[in-house]
């Protein structure tokens, strides 16, 4: 049984882009108990690898993160957690929350969206259909190794992880920041016919409070442009994502900001108000604009994440630990 366990985990540490060749050859003894320990139980095994203190090849992949490359073909993986950008955004919006949370022992994926890497010309050919479709695609290959699915989403990205809890009922949780469920009714009838005006429209200036974080936030986005067509298709698509709500069940998070000139607050107090969520929370921040994961209360919204990803592993504990008594 160890020895298929290893030869498992050995294909496929050799698969992934980092150098753990070496690390697999050195330390094949303690993976192998490891494993062992692991298949048993869970959280012991997580305890025996910070006993083993193991060093850092690359501070992004932490202790639990090295185990989880291991037992990724042959056990439960820990949570997973999907990011997924907005509208005009990239997934540099999660940069610093992608790394928080890969040292604090989750697996992390930042998608980046069809259309946010090429210029505003090729992207008017995008919209919410081809969105919607990278991220169900992203889960189910999150889900294929990973029995627990955490979506957070920025603005857009929000609403897309919104429609898909709707669909999915074995979400584990959703982390919702900004996202739109109706926008600003005057924005309506200048997309609907704007578009065939002005098809494209210039990024005068970022909606982050924080100016140094604002220029330099500038400096990583492909182009300073958008186009119309994409928001339209967005815009089409919330009446029945808002009629989707009520089929949200599994625990939320739900951040709004009330100085976000994007998205209006009241959009967050939907959200929170129409889910059917038992377990829910709503977080209102009162100094950041629209993009709150590099704005001024970015530690408060990675304070926030952490906790409700902590509560939901947690409750998987406590469940596995009643379904085995």
């Amino acid at each position: 049984m160890v020895k298929t366990l290893l030869q498992d985990s050995k294909q496929y540490i050799l698969s992934r882009p980092y150098s753990l060749n070496e690390l697999f050859t050195g330390m094949v003894n303690n993976v192998t108990e490891l494993m062992v320990i692991w298949h048993l139980d869970r959280k012991s095994a997580v305890l025996t690898a910070q006993k083993l203190n193991w060093s850092m090849y690359n501070d992004s992949i932490t202790i639990l993160q090295r185990v989880t490359f291991f037992m990724m073909n042959v056990s439960e993986s820990p949570i997973a957690c999907l990011l997924i950008h907005g509208l005009n955004g990239s997934p540099y919006d999660f940069h610093e929350l992608e790394l928080l949370l890969s040292r604090n022992n989750y697996v992390v994926e930042n998608m980046l969206l069809p259309g946010h890497d090429i210029h505003h010309f090729e992207a008017i050919r995008f919209g919410w259909k081809d969105w919607y479709g990278a991220v169900q695609r992203h889960f189910e290959k999150l889900s294929l190794r990973h029995k627990q699915i955490v979506l957070i989403g920025h603005s857009m990205g929000g609403s897309l992880a919104l429609k898909l809890a709707a669909q999915i009922p074995t979400i584990a949780g959703i982390v919702s920041l900004c996202a739109p469920t109706e926008l600003h009714q005057s924005l309506y009838p200048i997309v609907r016919f704007g578009r065939y005006i002005l098809p494209y429209f210039p990024i005068l200036r970022e909606d982050i409070r924080d100016s140094a974080e604002r220029q330099h936030y500038r400096k990583h986005k492909i182009t300073q442009w958008a186009a119309m067509a994409p928001l339209h298709t967005l815009l089409l698509a919330l009446p029945e994502l808002r009629a989707d709500l009520p089929k949200i069940h599994c625990p939320a998070l739900i951040i709004g900001a009330r100085n976000d000139h994007v998205v209006p607050l009241r959009d967050a107090h939907y959200i929170y108000s129409h889910i059917s969520s038992p377990d829910k929370d709503l977080i209102i921040l009162n100094q950041s604009w629209h993009v709150v994961t590099r704005d001024v209360e970015q530690g408060v919204v990675e304070s926030q994440v952490k906790a409700f990803l902590s509560h939901i592993q947690h409750h998987d504990w406590e469940n596995e630990d009643s379904s085995s008594a």
